[in-house]
């Protein structure tokens, strides 16, 4: 019998195929490079090798952390895995550019002094489309093409933006230094199960809070049957709290309605929009009862109005790229009160 077990591990072994990258710094930094004015890239010596990247955040300087790729390593990749830490509660992004082609992005939220596991299939990465984002002439990436892979704060770019609506949706962020830690990266052809449309199938929280909300996955315990996301905030007179989410371009096509499991803490008047690529954003309200009832909700398109500055007057919803739900029961009827939100089985029907 134990013949048998060895002998089927060294098949098994035998049929994974070797990572395309892999880096746990056990010889140096493995060509990891800080770009920008105050950058600064170190690493410990093993046993227990880890990557630093030291970084400021304030008006006037742009750091990320990057490693350049030769064009076609990465040829067939499907997996991108990283385990990283971070000394501040903020939000990164991972980015990945094409050759003569786009930049495709992923983000997640990170809890200060916890490592995180992150874990990402090609298809989680979504093409940017913002003023000044290369354009890409298939809107895919190509990994035979993929020439870098970058690691960014968001905060840096937030707190540039001295806009009211930023600082009201990330009233949080201070500058300051802060330093990033990473013990693995690899990417990898074997397949990654596509992720759910709310991302709690992988490790990693793909959810960005504003308002001051809090973020976290809870595994087992909440109110909602599976893993739950677990968004704590408050509201009142004039304020709102809430979440968001980034949804794959094309990913509603087909579908006629959107639903999502909720529970709330105490009641709620919840809004929940689609924004699309062009400005058009399209709301729905949805009231939810407290004491962490769990709640189906289903809304189907003709539920989701134009939004007063809305560039769109009707949804295409092939176009949509990100869903936010916000508590507004702060501005609709002057609620003030500590509230917690649980959220799951996010899907498109």
């Amino acid at each position: 019998m134990l013949a048998s077990t060895s002998l089927l591990a060294l098949v098994t072994l035998a049929q994974t195929p070797a990572p395309l990258l892999s880096h746990t710094f056990t010889r140096g930094d493995d060509a990891w490079q800080g770009m920008g004015d105050i950058a600064k890239v170190s690493r410990t010596a093993p046993p227990k090798p880890v990557l630093s990247f030291e970084y400021m955040v304030n008006k006037t300087n742009l750091n990320a952390l990057v490693r350049t790729i030769e064009p076609g390593a990465l040829k067939g990749a499907q997996h991108l895995h990283v385990a990283l830490k971070t000394d501040t509660d903020t939000i990164l992004a991972l980015m990945v550019q094409e050759k003569d082609g786009g930049r495709f992005m992923a983000v997640a939220t990170l809890p200060k002094n916890l490592w995180q596991e992150i874990d990402l299939a090609v298809s989680d990465l979504s093409l940017a489309r913002d003023a000044g984002d290369p354009t890409d002439a298939n809107g895919k990436l190509d990994t035979e093409k993929i020439e870098s892979i970058t690691i960014v704060d968001l905060h840096e770019f937030l707190i540039r933006m001295e806009s009211a609506a930023v600082t009201t949706l990330f009233p949080d962020i201070s500058s300051g230094p802060r330093e990033l830690w990473m013990r693995e990266f690899t990417v990898s052809t074997a397949p990654l199960p596509a992720s759910s449309l709310d991302g709690l199938s992988r490790p990693q929280l793909s959810w960005i809070g504003v308002g001051g909300a809090g973020l976290k996955r809870v595994i087992a315990g909440g109110p909602l049957t599976g893993t739950n996301l677990e968004v704590t905030y408050s509201v009142g007179a004039g304020k709102f709290s809430g979440l968001f989410h980034a949804i794959p371009t094309g990913s509603l096509a087909g579908k006629t309605s959107l639903g999502v499991s909720l529970a709330v803490a105490k009641s709620a008047s919840l809004m929940v929009q689609l924004e699309d690529d062009q400005g058009g954003k399209f709301n729905a309200m949805v009231e939810v009862p407290g004491v962490r009832s769990p709640r189906k909700i289903s809304l189907p398109w003709s539920d989701f109005k134009p939004a007063d500055d809305s560039k769109r007057d009707k949804m295409d919803v092939t176009r949509v790229k990100q869903i936010m739900i916000l508590d507004i029961s702060g501005i609709t009827e002057s609620v003030q009160q500590n509230n917690t939100l649980w959220l799951a089985h996010l899907e498109a029907k």
